[in-house]
Protein backbone atom coordinates (compact mmCIF):
# COMPACT_ATOMS: atom_id res chain seq x y z
CA UNK A 1 0.00 0.00 0.00
CA UNK A 2 3.05 2.49 0.41
CA UNK A 3 4.55 1.67 -2.56
CA UNK A 4 1.78 0.41 -5.00
CA UNK A 5 -1.37 2.55 -3.80
CA UNK A 6 -0.14 5.75 -2.28
CA UNK A 7 3.40 6.80 -3.01
CA UNK A 8 2.30 7.25 -6.74
CA UNK A 9 -1.12 8.42 -5.97
CA UNK A 10 -0.03 11.28 -4.12
CA UNK A 11 2.82 11.67 -6.18
CA UNK A 12 0.17 12.30 -8.95
CA UNK A 13 -1.98 14.69 -6.72
CA UNK A 14 0.96 16.66 -6.52
CA UNK A 15 2.12 17.07 -9.78
CA UNK A 16 -1.75 17.54 -10.55
CA UNK A 17 -1.40 20.76 -8.31
CA UNK A 18 1.60 22.51 -10.87
CA UNK A 19 3.44 25.00 -9.49
CA UNK A 20 0.94 27.15 -7.74
CA UNK A 21 1.65 25.39 -4.48
CA UNK A 22 5.41 26.31 -3.29
CA UNK A 23 4.93 25.62 0.67
CA UNK A 24 4.11 22.01 1.71
CA UNK A 25 0.81 21.20 0.39
CA UNK A 26 -2.01 20.55 3.01
CA UNK A 27 -3.40 16.68 3.01
CA UNK A 28 -6.32 15.42 4.38
CA UNK A 29 -7.17 12.13 4.24
CA UNK A 30 -10.64 10.62 5.60
CA UNK A 31 -11.13 7.36 6.84
CA UNK A 32 -7.36 7.21 7.73
CA UNK A 33 -7.45 3.67 8.87
CA UNK A 34 -3.71 2.57 9.56
CA UNK A 35 -2.58 6.55 8.11
CA UNK A 36 -0.24 4.74 5.74
CA UNK A 37 -1.79 7.35 3.36
CA UNK A 38 -0.38 10.41 5.89
CA UNK A 39 3.12 8.43 6.87
CA UNK A 40 3.59 8.38 2.80
CA UNK A 41 2.65 12.25 2.61
CA UNK A 42 5.07 13.59 5.35
CA UNK A 43 7.67 11.76 3.85
CA UNK A 44 6.92 13.77 0.57
CA UNK A 45 7.09 16.89 2.64
CA UNK A 46 3.26 17.36 3.20
CA UNK A 47 1.12 18.46 6.26
CA UNK A 48 -0.96 15.55 6.53
CA UNK A 49 -4.03 15.68 8.29
CA UNK A 50 -6.49 12.91 8.80
CA UNK A 51 -10.29 11.83 10.00
CA UNK A 52 -10.91 8.26 11.36
CA UNK A 53 -13.74 7.28 13.77
CA UNK A 54 -11.72 5.06 15.67
CA UNK A 55 -9.99 7.08 18.37
CA UNK A 56 -7.62 4.38 18.78
CA UNK A 57 -6.89 4.65 15.75
CA UNK A 58 -6.46 8.22 15.95
CA UNK A 59 -4.20 8.39 18.62
CA UNK A 60 -1.55 6.02 16.89
CA UNK A 61 -1.37 8.31 14.00
CA UNK A 62 -1.05 11.57 15.99
CA UNK A 63 1.93 9.87 17.44
CA UNK A 64 3.74 9.69 14.45
CA UNK A 65 3.13 13.08 13.92
CA UNK A 66 -0.03 14.01 12.06
CA UNK A 67 -2.88 16.22 13.07
CA UNK A 68 -6.03 14.25 13.64
CA UNK A 69 -9.75 14.13 14.59
CA UNK A 70 -11.65 11.29 15.77
CA UNK A 71 -14.99 11.50 14.22
CA UNK A 72 -16.69 11.76 10.46
CA UNK A 73 -16.16 14.36 7.54
CA UNK A 74 -19.84 15.19 8.92
CA UNK A 75 -18.88 16.62 12.08
CA UNK A 76 -15.73 17.70 10.82
CA UNK A 77 -15.21 21.60 10.72
CA UNK A 78 -12.22 23.06 10.16
CA UNK A 79 -10.81 26.88 9.29
CA UNK A 80 -8.02 25.38 7.41
CA UNK A 81 -8.43 24.80 3.50
CA UNK A 82 -6.21 21.85 2.01
CA UNK A 83 -4.47 21.34 -1.16
CA UNK A 84 -5.59 17.72 -1.64
CA UNK A 85 -7.87 15.64 -0.12
CA UNK A 86 -7.85 11.82 -0.43
CA UNK A 87 -11.27 9.52 0.32
CA UNK A 88 -10.06 6.02 -0.25
CA UNK A 89 -13.18 3.40 0.11
CA UNK A 90 -14.69 5.58 1.77
CA UNK A 91 -17.67 6.90 -0.56
CA UNK A 92 -19.59 3.08 -0.79
CA UNK A 93 -20.55 3.71 3.00
CA UNK A 94 -22.61 7.44 2.59
CA UNK A 95 -26.03 8.04 2.93
CA UNK A 96 -25.57 10.81 0.27
CA UNK A 97 -22.20 10.70 -1.62
CA UNK A 98 -23.07 14.04 -3.40
CA UNK A 99 -23.09 15.90 -0.04
CA UNK A 100 -19.96 14.17 0.56
CA UNK A 101 -18.43 14.93 -2.06
CA UNK A 102 -19.35 18.54 -1.89
CA UNK A 103 -17.96 18.96 1.71
CA UNK A 104 -14.44 18.00 0.10
CA UNK A 105 -15.04 20.83 -2.03
CA UNK A 106 -15.75 23.33 0.30
CA UNK A 107 -12.65 22.06 2.19
CA UNK A 108 -9.93 22.18 -0.62
CA UNK A 109 -8.60 25.02 -1.67
CA UNK A 110 -8.83 26.75 -5.68
CA UNK A 111 -7.73 24.22 -7.80
CA UNK A 112 -6.52 21.96 -5.07
CA UNK A 113 -7.35 17.95 -5.69
CA UNK A 114 -9.77 15.35 -4.85
CA UNK A 115 -8.56 11.41 -5.44
CA UNK A 116 -11.41 8.87 -4.46
CA UNK A 117 -11.09 4.85 -4.85
CA UNK A 118 -14.33 3.02 -4.90
CA UNK A 119 -14.97 -0.82 -5.53
CA UNK A 120 -15.47 -1.48 -8.75
CA UNK A 121 -18.45 -3.85 -8.59
CA UNK A 122 -20.57 -5.26 -10.69
CA UNK A 123 -17.74 -5.38 -13.39
CA UNK A 124 -18.25 -7.50 -16.42
CA UNK A 125 -15.63 -10.05 -14.79
CA UNK A 126 -17.32 -10.50 -12.08
CA UNK A 127 -20.27 -11.28 -13.75
CA UNK A 128 -18.45 -13.63 -16.23
CA UNK A 129 -17.09 -15.52 -12.89
CA UNK A 130 -20.71 -15.98 -11.66
CA UNK A 131 -22.28 -17.39 -14.85
CA UNK A 132 -19.54 -19.81 -15.81
CA UNK A 133 -19.17 -21.28 -12.08
CA UNK A 134 -22.33 -20.26 -10.69
CA UNK A 135 -21.32 -17.64 -8.05
CA UNK A 136 -23.01 -15.26 -5.76
CA UNK A 137 -22.56 -11.63 -6.12
CA UNK A 138 -20.45 -11.93 -3.61
CA UNK A 139 -19.10 -8.30 -3.59
CA UNK A 140 -22.96 -7.00 -2.13
CA UNK A 141 -21.92 -6.20 1.43
CA UNK A 142 -25.81 -4.47 2.65
CA UNK A 143 -25.61 -2.39 5.12
CA UNK A 144 -22.26 -1.74 5.14
CA UNK A 145 -21.57 -0.35 1.44
CA UNK A 146 -24.53 1.75 0.14
CA UNK A 147 -23.42 2.28 -3.17
CA UNK A 148 -22.20 0.55 -6.05
CA UNK A 149 -20.24 2.76 -8.34
CA UNK A 150 -19.04 2.26 -12.09
CA UNK A 151 -16.64 4.74 -13.57
CA UNK A 152 -19.38 6.55 -15.42
CA UNK A 153 -21.60 7.42 -12.40
CA UNK A 154 -18.57 8.17 -10.48
CA UNK A 155 -17.40 11.05 -12.74
CA UNK A 156 -20.64 12.25 -12.88
CA UNK A 157 -21.32 12.57 -9.11
CA UNK A 158 -17.97 14.14 -9.28
CA UNK A 159 -18.62 16.48 -11.78
CA UNK A 160 -21.89 17.34 -10.30
CA UNK A 161 -20.39 18.57 -7.32
CA UNK A 162 -17.75 21.35 -9.42
CA UNK A 163 -15.01 19.31 -9.91
CA UNK A 164 -12.55 18.77 -13.47
CA UNK A 165 -11.64 15.14 -13.79
CA UNK A 166 -7.84 14.71 -14.23
CA UNK A 167 -7.33 10.71 -14.51
CA UNK A 168 -9.39 7.53 -14.09
CA UNK A 169 -7.74 4.21 -14.27
CA UNK A 170 -8.63 0.81 -12.79
CA UNK A 171 -6.73 -1.59 -9.99
CA UNK A 172 -5.40 -5.59 -10.56
CA UNK A 173 -7.84 -7.29 -11.67
CA UNK A 174 -8.24 -10.03 -8.98
CA UNK A 175 -11.34 -11.78 -10.84
CA UNK A 176 -8.67 -13.11 -13.24
CA UNK A 177 -7.72 -15.69 -10.70
CA UNK A 178 -10.80 -16.72 -11.40
CA UNK A 179 -11.47 -17.14 -14.96
CA UNK A 180 -7.68 -17.25 -16.02
CA UNK A 181 -6.56 -20.22 -13.11
CA UNK A 182 -9.60 -21.25 -11.70
CA UNK A 183 -8.82 -20.49 -8.45
CA UNK A 184 -12.03 -19.75 -6.24
CA UNK A 185 -11.67 -17.24 -3.31
CA UNK A 186 -14.91 -16.27 -3.19
CA UNK A 187 -16.44 -17.18 0.89
CA UNK A 188 -12.30 -18.68 1.42
CA UNK A 189 -10.61 -16.12 3.78
CA UNK A 190 -7.15 -17.87 3.20
CA UNK A 191 -7.40 -18.51 -0.51
CA UNK A 192 -8.37 -14.79 -0.79
CA UNK A 193 -5.36 -13.68 1.24
CA UNK A 194 -3.10 -15.95 -0.67
CA UNK A 195 -4.16 -13.99 -4.16
CA UNK A 196 -4.30 -10.99 -2.65
CA UNK A 197 -0.15 -11.82 -2.08
CA UNK A 198 0.45 -12.84 -5.19
CA UNK A 199 -1.13 -9.41 -6.47
CA UNK A 200 1.03 -7.56 -4.04
CA UNK A 201 3.59 -9.32 -5.26
CA UNK A 202 3.36 -8.95 -8.90
CA UNK A 203 3.09 -4.69 -8.48
CA UNK A 204 5.31 -4.82 -5.73
CA UNK A 205 8.05 -6.47 -8.19
CA UNK A 206 7.01 -3.98 -11.31
CA UNK A 207 7.71 -1.11 -9.12
CA UNK A 208 11.39 -2.73 -8.22
CA UNK A 209 11.76 -2.96 -11.87
CA UNK A 210 10.71 0.85 -12.84
CA UNK A 211 7.93 -0.46 -14.72
CA UNK A 212 4.74 1.30 -12.33
CA UNK A 213 4.20 3.89 -15.41
CA UNK A 214 3.31 1.22 -17.49
CA UNK A 215 1.20 -0.71 -15.34
CA UNK A 216 -0.92 2.33 -14.42
CA UNK A 217 -1.16 2.74 -18.03
CA UNK A 218 -2.50 -0.87 -18.31
CA UNK A 219 -5.19 -0.59 -15.78
CA UNK A 220 -5.76 3.07 -17.42
CA UNK A 221 -6.59 1.47 -20.40
CA UNK A 222 -8.50 -1.67 -18.44
CA UNK A 223 -10.75 1.06 -16.79
CA UNK A 224 -12.27 1.66 -20.48
CA UNK A 225 -13.91 -1.56 -20.30
CA UNK A 226 -14.78 -1.26 -16.51
CA UNK A 227 -12.23 -4.20 -15.60
CA UNK A 228 -10.61 -3.59 -12.60
CA UNK A 229 -10.78 -4.85 -8.69
CA UNK A 230 -11.23 -0.77 -7.85
CA UNK A 231 -11.93 2.67 -9.55
CA UNK A 232 -9.45 5.80 -8.89
CA UNK A 233 -10.73 9.24 -9.52
CA UNK A 234 -8.23 12.01 -9.29
CA UNK A 235 -9.72 15.35 -9.57
CA UNK A 236 -9.76 19.31 -9.68
CA UNK A 237 -11.22 21.45 -8.09
CA UNK A 238 -12.84 24.16 -10.89
CA UNK A 239 -13.79 27.73 -9.43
Amino acid sequence: WDQCVWTPLLRQCRDALGGSVRQSPRLLDIGTGPAVSLDVGKRRGMETYGIEPNKAVCDLAAQRGHQMYAGTLETFQSEQRFHIITVYEVLEHQLCPDEFVLKCWELLEPGGILAIQVPNDFNPLQLEACRRFGLPRWWLAPPQHLFYWTPKTLQLCVRRCGFKICDMRGTYPLEDFILDDGIIYVGDDVLGRQMHAKRMAYELGEVAAGRWDAVEALYRGNLTQRIGREIVCVARKEG
